[in-house]
């Protein structure tokens, strides 16, 4: 559910209560996921040089630990504490101009990244690389320069995540199961405003309508699918508008491992120039870019993970996303997730670009807050 939340992290109010806002002005506008715990049982698995391939499994969540469940390493802090929630950003990133006072409405270049604050408020448009180095690395500086506990959107937030949307979506393939979100603008536009799903509150579906800026064409209104935003329980646009940075993973090749075996770091002091330092998961991903036809598997720590090693599928099946690859990588790329205003049907939950460098940055690329509560940082809800 929705909700509003301070810097040092205490839940000023959930949606529909006195005092919610969305513009900032009573915090950020975050989505409260409880902790659950997760069992995942592959029937169909296929062994070959780059990994296995999962092809049918049974994943089953649960609220509280059962024998044989894990908790989802999402709700392991930095002082490797069960926390008993996160908070995903309701909004796709936006700035907070620190010596002004105010928020970045229309995606500047007016922006310091060693002060200015990662925001996720509605009715501005979201932070980009557009006419800035808003890089991975700067998106994440400006997340913490929230405060401790705030990061960008990781490889096991994202995981969280996506589980939570196939079992309740009841779909691999999310434009599908709800509407194909913002991707059907041309190469010419950017990001749509945030907020038009505020009226959805806490619910599962597409807004009415959605302001796009096409560049030197002025502001537009959409009502239609493919040009409009969608949420998924308050999460607005989780694909399609804006592809995502993810952290705390890389993609690393030494031109004999496909399109490269995903690393990820443990912990949340992830850097750029410390990727091949981290401990291997083991999963190649596909060589070459296509719609994702299976998932890469290996049953260790990091068994959490979904990111296609085969793309022999298409739009509708089995999972309807696309995976963008370096082939033979020799070196290493990031992470994006999601998709963008231009991708079409290429876009969803389980869509991947991980053939750029780490300091790649355009108007297709962006990030949203994510809070993880601390040792020091953790307050309790009433929910």
């Amino acid at each position: 559910m929705r909700c509003n939340v301070a810097d040092d992290g205490t839940i000023n109010a959930f949606y529909g209560q006195s005092g919610y806002k969305e513009d900032g002005s009573n915090g950020q506008v975050m989505v409260y996921q409880p902790k659950f715990y997760y069992s995942r049982i592959p029937t169909d698995l296929e062994g070959n040089n780059i990994g296995y391939k999962i092809r049918k499994e049974i994943i089953t969540l649960s609220p509280d630990y059962k024998p044989g469940f894990k908790v989802h390493p999402a709700f392991i802090n930095d002082d490797g504490q069960e926390v008993d929630y996160i908070l995903y950003s309701a909004y796709e990133g936006s700035a907070y101009l620190t010596d002004q006072n105010a928020y970045d409405s229309d995606d500047s270049s007016n922006i310091n990244f060693s002060k200015d604050k990662l925001s996720s408020i509605s009715s501005v448009r979201p932070i980009s690389g557009r006419n800035k180095e808003f890089t991975r690395t700067s998106a994440e500086q400006m997340a913490n320069n929230r405060g401790t506990g705030w990061h960008i959107d990781n490889m096991v937030t994202l995981s969280a995540n996506q589980m939570l949307e196939m079992i309740e979506l009841g779909y691999l393939n999310t434009q599908h199961a709800v509407e194909s979100g913002v991707v059907n603008l041309n190469d010419n536009s950017n990001a749509s405003v945030t907020g038009s799903t505020s009226a959805l509150g806490n619910s599962t579906g597409y807004a009415p309508e959605g302001t796009i800026n096409i560049s030197n064409s002025g502001t537009t209104t959409y009502n239609e699918n493919g040009k409009r935003a969608i949420s998924y329980r308050g999460i607005e646009n989780p694909w399609g508008n804006i592809w995502k940075f993810i952290t705390r993973a890389a993609v690393i090749g030494n031109g004999q491992q496909a399109g490269g075996v995903i690393r990820v770091c443990n912990n949340y002091t992830y850097s750029s120039t410390e990727v091949y330092t981290y401990p291997s998961t083991d999963i190649n991903i596909t060589n070459t870019k296509g719609y994702a036809s299976s998932f890469g598997y290996n049953n260790n720590e990091f068994d959490y993970i979904f990111i296609p090693n085969e793309a022999n599928g298409n739009t509708s099946a089995p999972i309807g996303d696309k995976i963008w690859v370096y082939s033979s990588l020799n070196g290493d790329r990031m992470i994006t997730n999601g998709g963008c205003f231009s991708s079409q049907q290429d876009a969803g939950a389980f869509a991947y670009a991980c053939s750029e460098s780490s300091t790649t940055h355009s108007e297709r690329f962006g990030a949203r807050l994510v809070y993880i509560p601390t040792k020091n940082s953790i307050h309790t809800a009433n929910v």
